[in-house]
């Protein structure tokens, strides 16, 4: 029949086929009348058997046209009077049973029952038949369980719509004759699609990793406290008003809470490691932003936050937050420190007549509360009342949780300057040139207060926190501790020195508080006696504040370091320590003056007994016990021409040389360096000598406040002179031969970096032969040279011990 073959046609009883072949019959009409013909011969009895079908359950693959039916052309009455289409009264809609669908691709929530009413007045009409249509924009707008129903006895008639795959708003059109309903709005939407995850974060300072959150300790900082920012998606968008709550891990920082500064910490246990965590409950806004308050506590350490939602569906969702860091903060006042060249300690080298070429290295250590990182981003500034300072990297820290900076001092114009006028020797020698002579004309001084003239006051400062005892170990400051402006810089409270800036109670400074070190404006102390003086001291800002009373969690900490400045060392800085008035005489061994010295020394510990200096012009060993061993004791003082002590790191060696005698039995000399009783108490980085014991040494020097200061450091070297040995030969008494030494001078040479200074050391003769006795001869033997002879020609028997006459 068909001139065409047919290309995949639908089963002849689904109505698409209808559709189909009427789609067919309209184009074949266009061209042949005889397939007009035999297609409608077909297509009548199929429209005819068509009318009432429906799709079943409605979830059928095809989806329906959007084109609105033509309206029905069948007639409305029937032969029996009854109507087929509402002809009277009104058809309207009733209800839908979901206005929210998902799209077909889920299982559950697609399809909804859509229910419309045809009444004439108040009475309804039964029996009507009503078609259903889909509107919307699009394709794939879904489908519908029957096109065409019939109205119950309530008037009522009912179609199920099922969404298709492609999202938005559906209505459905009811028709029945001339009258028509569109039902409510039906939005199609993805089924959610829940995502938690983390955003971003917000902090008060520099951003310093991207894989890390970097908080400082609490108090510590601008940095203590964070906003940690997730998002909750749904299919993509932002959604509100959904609860979410977030975690720190178990066993998380000390003190650090998720909540802000201000709010309550909220702690739970975890139920398996019966270990607590901190926790926070909040809501999505509009957004979907869920802001999450993180603050540090007292301790270092990491952890990270997690964030759990739980769906309609029972489905749990969860972010995790990149690690928190808690790793320090602001410089604390009590960990920041000077460290030295250990080579040379802090002692700078100057010279005479000439700028030095020596720069001498130093490292400020910086250190936050609880040993933590310091803030990098704060430079360290470092200035000196005289002296080249050079600062390396701007100041900025450097290393390993960037806690150092180093600089560099160079001592400058020695030829005539000085760092600091304290003792006023007038516009003599001694004023520039540490001339001892000059000086003791000048009126008299140790050389401890000759140094005064010769340091640098050194002042480094950083941005950071003050200084507190925290005295309930909370890790944080509470008010009502006392505060004191710390002039020593010892970190203590030592009355009479510091001055006591705030007393909480009005009953003094109590140790046991929670007192804290209170700082004024940060200024070079040129005269050093912790005071600010506007006529002597460099200000640094631009105005003078004293301490405010108040312990300051961000300011401008700083501390001064005095620096010494070695000029070299003579004979007289080396062997003297005093110089008084009148009498000036560098060879001598003591005076009045000096005898008391060394005197004060004794009483205070710091000698065991008064001392015979090196600078002596032979050292004798005089005893009535001539054969025996021997010790001696000699000091010099470890101090440069202008008073400061000589640097650290500088060798320090004894060695002897014979000078004359020691034609037999020659004495050997040893020296080592011994320790001095103030060393005792010490532990040994701060002891006055690297090693003791031996004949080589070094200075030790790591600062200048060694427990022998006011004593120039004194240093004690022990000679020995071993016993006489020599045994005498020749006609002895063979029991007995006794020993014979000759006398001799020695030079013992004290070397002191490259420095040599030698003096004389000597020791008398031994005679102490116990010669043959009288046999037969004419008397007994004689010693001379360590050798004993018998006289004349007498024989010297060995077997009694004595000088028998010669055989005749």
């Amino acid at each position: 029949i068909f001139p065409l073959p047919l290309k995949n046609p639908p089963p002849p009883t689904d109505k698409a086929f209808v559709k189909w072949a009427a789609s067919k019959y309209r184009k074949a009409t266009m061209k042949n009348p005889v397939i007009l013909i035999t297609i409608s011969l077909i297509l009548i009895p199929l429209l005819s058997c068509d009318q009432g079908a429906s799709h079943g359950d409605g979830r059928a693959a095809q989806e329906v046209a959007t084109t609105p039916a033509p309206a029905p052309t069948t007639e409305t009455t029937q032969t029996d009077g009854s109507q087929d289409t509402l002809l009277e009264g009104e058809l309207t809609f009733q209800s839908v049973s979901s206005e929210t669908l998902f799209t077909s691709e889920t299982v559950d929530g697609t399809c909804a029952e859509v229910t419309f009413k045809a009444a004439s007045g108040e009475t309804p009409v039964a029996n009507i038949k009503v078609s259903f249509e889909i509107l919307g924009e699009g394709e794939l707008l879904g489908s519908l369980s029957s096109e065409q129903e019939t109205t119950s006895t309530e008037g009522t008639v009912v179609t199920t719509y099922c969404s298709g795959a492609a999202a938005g708003e559906r209505t459905i059109l009811a028709k029945s004759g001339e009258k028509s309903a569109n039902s409510s709005k039906i939005t199609v939407t993805l089924k959610p699609v829940f995502t938690l995850a983390y955003t971003d974060y917000e902090i008060t300072g520099p951003e310093v990793s991207e894989e890390a959150i970097t908080l400082n300790l609490a108090d510590a900082g601008p940095a203590d406290c964070a906003t940690v920012i997730f998002t909750l998606l749904r299919n993509e968008s932002g959604v509100g008003g959904e609860t979410v709550r977030f975690q720190t891990e178990i066993d998380y920082p000390k003190g650090m809470k998720l909540a802000s500064k201000s709010g309550e910490k909220l702690t739970d246990v975890d139920p398996k490691s019966n270990k607590s965590y901190s926790y926070y409950v909040t809501q999505s806004n509009n957004d979907g932003l869920l802001r999450v308050p993180v603050c540090a506590g007292p301790t270092l350490g990491t952890t990270k936050i997690t964030g759990y939602f739980t769906d309609d569906d029972g489905v749990l969702h969860t972010a995790l937050s990149p690690v928190i860091r808690v790793t320090g903060g602001l410089t604390n006042h009590l960990n920041l420190s000077l460290t030295f060249d250990p080579e040379n300690a802090r002692t700078v080298r100057g010279y005479f007549n000439t700028n030095s070429d020596h720069v001498h290295p130093f490292t400020v250590k910086l250190g936050a509360r609880g040993d933590g990182d310091p803030i990098a981003v704060y430079p360290v500034s470092v200035l000196s009342e005289t002296g080249k300072i050079v600062v390396a990297n701007n100041g900025i820290p450097k290393g390993e949780g960037a806690g150092t900076v180093d600089f560099t001092f160079q001592a400058l114009h020695m030829a005539n300057n000085y760092a600091y006028q304290m003792v006023n020797f007038g516009d003599t020698a001694a004023q520039t040139r540490c001339d001892p002579a000059a000086i003791a004309a000048a009126g008299g001084s140790t050389f401890k207060n000759l140094s005064s003239n010769w340091r640098s006051t050194v002042t480094y400062l950083i941005r950071g926190q003050e200084a507190f005892r925290d005295a309930n170990s909370n890790g944080v400051y509470d008010e009502g501790g006392d505060g004191f402006w710390d002039k020593n810089q010892d970190g203590y409270y030592t009355a009479g020195v510091d001055e006591l800036t705030y007393d909480a109670g009005n009953n003094g400074f109590d140790i046991n508080g929670e007192w804290f070190i209170d700082l004024p404006s940060p200024f070079v102390d040129v005269d050093e006696n912790g005071v600010f003086d506007a006529e002597k001291d460099i200000l640094i800002g631009d105005t003078y504040q004293a301490p405010n009373g108040k312990r300051d969690s961000d300011s401008l900490i700083w501390k001064n370091e005095i620096i010494p400045i070695y000029m070299g060392a003579s004979t007289y800085s080396l062997f003297h320590s005093s110089i008084p008035s009148g009498a000036f005489n560098p060879a001598t061994a003591s005076h009045a003056e000096g005898t008391a010295y060394y005197a004060d020394l004794v009483t205070k510990g710091y000698l065991a007994s008064a001392p015979t200096l090196y600078s002596q012009a032979t050292i004798e060993f005089t005893t009535t016990a001539k054969t025996t061993y021997w010790t001696h004791d000699v000091y010099f003082f470890a101090q440069g021409v202008c008073g400061n002590p000589i640097p650290g790191g500088t060798d320090l060696k004894v060695e002897f040389t014979l000078k004359t005698g020691a034609k037999w039995g020659e004495r050997k000399y040893a020296g080592y360096f011994n320790e001095q009783p103030g060393d005792q108490i010490l532990e040994k980085s701060r002891q006055l000598l690297a090693s003791v014991g031996g004949s080589e040494t070094k200075f030790n020097f790591n600062a200048v406040d060694h427990k022998a200061k006011d004593a120039s450091y004194p240093v004690l070297v022990k000679l020995e002179l071993e016993s006489c040995t020599n045994q005498c030969t020749g006609a002895v008494n063979p029991a007995n031969p006794g020993n014979s030494c000759d006398e001799a001078t020695h030079h013992v040479h004290l070397k002191i970096g490259n420095r040599i200074f030698t003096k004389a050391i000597s020791y008398d003769a031994v005679n102490a032969c116990n010669c043959a006795s009288q046999g037969t001869g004419t008397g007994p033997a004689v010693a001379g040279n360590g050798t004993c002879t018998c006289p004349n020609d007498d024989e010297y028997n060995s077997a009694t011990g004595q000088c028998d006459a010669p055989p005749p």
